[in-house]
């Protein structure tokens, strides 16, 4: 041990040999991750040979800094370390959720927390926690102890290749990029990243962000396109409710290349087979279901902004967008968000303000919440809310709603015979036992549907139900397993009146449009050009144009003015408050309505810890009152127990 520890001193005190050696090391080890297979980075280096050298020079670069200090062992190892951290954190997103590790996942790194107990064991939650502690403890230890290089630094030297490094870098790039041998915006990632290299995909992931500007944007060319489009009012025969619902990993698993045996989802066949549907592409894979959720709202299309980017995160979080939402307000509908999970993942509690809706029922404002097996809300308790929303409005009604059943991670034990048998040819038994999972749940979402159009049938209104998958499921799926491609799932629109229209296959930043056509509602610069133009030859140069203008130009779409303001968004459908108090003994309970596991009671302003007993009455233990005390509640967020999202009115003690 002690010959092995002083070679490795020797080695990295020697000048420049660990300098030209250890990044190519450190590369091959991290391409390995990426690729999921040794041999895949050898078979890279001989496919694309210029793509290896620019990702090790990206590297090497990386390295620089060695060269510049005395402690080189300690900058060497945090080099070394956060390149092998970023190489198992992608090679374990890419199993988790068949999608790479990408810039915008350090910005959402907040919800990791939140969802790991339903990807994570207890064990393994437990050491990522001493990790995380543990690992800056080595490398204060490291700095502190670690042996210094005792010869004189060559600072010329090392200013002379580290420049020289960097120009070869930044010409590669240059040429790459112009030639076209590498892209800076990636569609498909998981694919993209294995092709150009975790390296340099990572590093796009990071510096490039919004749409790109196009070469000859200006506020003619953008009066251009918006003088071509009709913006005749829409004249609809009727203004139906609008249901759209985003169901959560969900795809017709009669695309995968095997038989799964009695059909999961029957009425979703049955709804396809007698209503306008069709596939619909995606730009998303195993995750990242806002992304869908922000092309069918905005009818912007994705692929035109930065490298796996999340503009929930990026853009709309602190902007308005136009989008259906507001598209439909204008057309006198009320608009209504449900999503039965937490109102601040992905920041949808200031998105949806900025997309035009009026309320957001999150989790924390339902009642009577039904889980799965891996904690996550049931699709039934979605279709109750919907139709909640619909009942409680005098106004045709707008309703997003967005399911979380279907969601990962699946578990690899899984196995019931009486609701699918996978065969397990070909597959290891941990994917044949994740798909039987998905599956299971895949029926219960259809039951789901088919409780919700019998009601939606009954319910004395005109209402077009549209449903359509986020993306397919974070399973270890490949192409051949999958007819029609993974960037591929389903949509269906289903009316409980007659709704003539063909099938046809769109992609997801088409959908809304596509339906309001239907409709012969044409609200919105956006909506009317996808349902004017989509066959143009200039239609999706024209689009990038339209999307630079509204997300990263001068808005010159609308006259160079916002014309969409936030809305006063309100949290939860029902009305959640305080009515009365009564004390028994020590103990103060709490009556009134809605009240919920996240409800929290507040007593002269003072924060109490509260114990749920039903959705009519909370209570405080060690809590007396006096005259004049006021009793408020809050519902409490949980992505932060210490954050309330809303409060209730209050009531005085007398």
């Amino acid at each position: 041990m002690t010959k092995l520890k002083s070679a490795v001193l020797r080695y990295l005190q020697t000048p420049y040999l660990a300098f030209f050696t250890l990044p190519v090391f450190v590369y091959l080890i991290i391409e390995s991750l990426s690729q999921q297979s040794v041999l895949g980075a050898f078979v890279l280096l001989f496919k694309a040979p210029h793509i290896v050298l620019l990702n090790l020079i990206i590297v090497c670069f990386t390295y620089c800094a060695v060269l510049f200090v005395k402690r080189r062992i300690f900058v060497y190892s945090l080099v070394t370390f956060i390149w092998i951290a970023l190489g198992v954190t992608n090679f374990i997103l890419l199993g988790m959720r068949n999608s790479p590790f990408c810039a915008t996942d350090l910005l959402i790194f907040r919800y990791g927390f939140i969802i790991s107990a339903r990807y994570m064991s207890a064990l393994e939650i437990i050491l990522i926690i001493i990790g995380i502690l543990g690992i800056p403890a080595v490398f204060v230890i490291l700095f502190r102890k670690g042996k210094k290089y005792d010869k004189e630094i060559e600072y010329k030297t090392s200013a002379v290749i580290t420049a020289v490094i960097f120009l070869i870098c930044l010409l590669l790039v240059v040429l790459g990029v112009s030639t076209g041998f590498l892209k800076t915006r990636y569609n498909k990632p998981k694919y993209d990243y294995t092709h150009y290299g975790l390296p340099y995909s990572f590093l796009c992931s990071i510096f490039v962000q919004g749409v790109e500007k196009p070469d000859d944007y200006s506020d003619t060319l953008i009066g251009k396109i918006v003088e071509s489009i009709d913006m005749s009012e829409s004249d609809p025969v009727i203004k139906p409710n609008i249901v759209l619902i985003q169901l959560e990993s969900f795809f017709d698993v009669d695309r995968l290349n095997f038989p799964i045996g009695n059909d999961p989802i029957p009425t979703f066949h049955e709804m396809c087979r007698n209503n306008p549907s069709g596939s619909l592409e995606v730009h998303t894979l195993g995750g990242g279901t806002s992304n869908t959720e922000f092309e069918v709202l905005t009818g912007m299309d994705l692929e035109f902004f930065g490298t796996v980017e999340f503009p929930y995160e990026s853009f709309v979080d602190d902007k308005t967008c136009e989008s259906i939402a507001y598209d439909l307000k204008r057309e006198g509908y009320q608009t209504d968000a449900i999503h039965t999970f937490s109102a601040g993942f992905y920041n949808r509690n200031n998105v949806y303000s900025n997309l035009g809706f009026d309320t957001f029922t999150s989790f924390e404002y339902m009642t009577n919440l039904e889980y799965n097996e891996l904690g996550w809300v049931k699709d039934s308790v979605l279709a109750r809310y919907v139709l909640k929303a619909i009942n409680t409005s005098s106004k045709p009604d707008f309703v997003f709603g967005v399911s979380v059943q279907g969601h990962g991670s699946y578990p690899t034990d899984f196995s019931d015979e009486a609701i699918v048998s996978v065969p397990d040819y070909d597959y290891n038994a941990d994917i044949a036992h994740q798909i039987e999972y998905y599956v299971s749940q895949l029926r219960e979402t259809d039951q789901m549907l088919a409780f919700l159009t019998d009601e939606l049938e009954k319910c004395g209104e005109p209402t077009v139900l549209v449903l359509y998958g986020d993306h397919i499921p974070g399973i270890q799926l490949s192409e051949n397993m999958v007819e029609g491609g993974l960037y591929n799932t389903e949509y269906v629109i289903w009316s409980n009146f007659d709704l003539e229209g063909e099938d046809k296959d769109i992609c997801a930043y088409q959908l809304t449009s596509h339906v309001l056509d239907l409709l012969e509602i044409h609200p919105g610069v956006l909506t009317n050009y996808h349902q004017q133009f989509a066959d143009r030859p200039d239609y999706l140069d024209n689009l990038k144009t339209l999307e630079y203008d509204i997300v990263n130009g001068d808005r010159h779409t609308y006259d160079g003015i916002d014309p969409y303001e936030p809305t006063h968004l309100r949290l939860g459908i029902d009305v959640i408050e305080p009515h009365y108090v009564k004390q028994n003994g020590s103990d103060l309970y709490v009556y009134g309505t809605n009240f919920n596991e996240f409800t929290t009671v507040y007593i002269n302003d003072s924060r109490r810890s509260t114990k749920y007993i039903s959705p009519e009455c909370v209570m405080v233990e060690n809590a007396e009152l006096s005259k004049n005390d006021t009793v408020g509640t809050a519902q409490k967020d949980y992505q932060n127990m210490f954050n309330m999202l809303s409060f209730s009115k209050k009531i005085v003690c007398k």
